[in-house]
C-alpha cells in the first residue's frame, strides 16, 4: 500500500502511530478472521521523503505472506477526494463502511502519466492503470495538457510502444480477476490497449 502525506508530518510522529497500529490487538485480531496468526514488521526506510515498513502476514508455520507499506512526502499540497467504498468492495473484503481520503480519476491519470514518462521506471501495470482510467472511467485527459505538458506526454507515448506482452502477462494479468485474465489470454488484445492509449496521448497534444 502506498500513502502521500504530507511534509508537515514528521518522520518520527508518523513512525510511532504506524508501529502503534501494527502491534495492536485490534489490528492482530482484525486480521484473523483472513487466517493470519502473527504479525510481523521491519523498517528499512525512515526518511522525510520516504517512509517504508516490510510486513509478514504469517498464516502458518510454514505459510506467510509479504507485503509493503510506504509513505511518500512528494508535494506541499494533496488534492484528494473523499466517499466511501462501493457496496461490492465492502462485500469482497466483508468490511464495513467507511469514510476515505482518494485520489480523483483525473488527478490518477496526472500521476500515472508522469509515471509512465520516467525514465526510471517501467511498469507495465501503469499502462494498464491509465488504460481502465480513459476508457472504463471516460475521464478525458485533453484538459490536463496544461498540467502535465508536451514533454511528459510525448515521453509517456514513446513509452507505452516500448511495453511488451511478455511483461503484461508477469507483472499484471496473474494479479486480475478471472474475466479479465481471460480476455488477455491473447496478445491482440493487449496491443489493442496500447493502441488506444497512445490514441488517447497523442489527441491531448495541440
Amino acid at each position: 500500500m502506498d500513502i502521500d502525506v504530507l511534509p508537515q508530518i514528521s518522520v518520527k510522529s508518523l513512525e510511532k502511530a504506524v508501529d502503534t497500529v501494527l502491534i495492536s490487538n485490534s489490528f492482530q485480531g482484525g486480521l484473523s478472521p483472513y487466517g493470519v496468526v502473527k504479525v510481523q514488521f521491519a523498517k528499512p526506510k525512515q526518511t522525510s521523503t520516504t517512509q517504508r515498513w516490510k510486513i509478514t502476514l504469517q498464516l502458518g508455520a510454514n505459510v506467510s505472506i509479504p507485503t509493503k507499506l510506504e509513505f511518500s512526502r512528494r508535494s506541499e499540497k494533496i488534492v484528494y477526494s473523499q466517499g466511501i467504498p462501493g457496496p461490492e468492495v465492502l462485500n469482497h473484503y466483508r468490511m464495513v463502511p467507511f469514510a476515505a481520503k482518494y485520489y480523483g480519476p483525473e488527478v490518477m491519470v496526472v500521476q500515472k502519466l508522469r509515471a509512465i514518462a520516467s525514465p526510471s521506471r517501467n511498469a507495465v501495470r501503469d499502462l494498464f492503470d491509465l488504460d481502465h482510467l480513459l476508457h472504463t472511467l471516460s475521464v478525458d485527459p485533453r484538459p490536463l495538457y496544461n498540467v502535465v505538458g508536451a514533454e511528459v506526454v510525448e515521453q509517456a507515448s514513446d513509452k507505452v510502444k516500448q511495453f511488451s506482452y511478455e511483461e503484461f502477462k508477469r507483472q499484471v494479468r496473474p494479479f486480475l480477476i478471472d474475466s479479465l485474465t481471460e480476455l488477455y489470454r491473447n496478445e491482440d488484445q493487449f496491443e489493442l490497449l496500447k493502441e488506444n492509449v497512445e490514441k488517447s496521448l497523442i489527441g491531448m497534444l495541440p
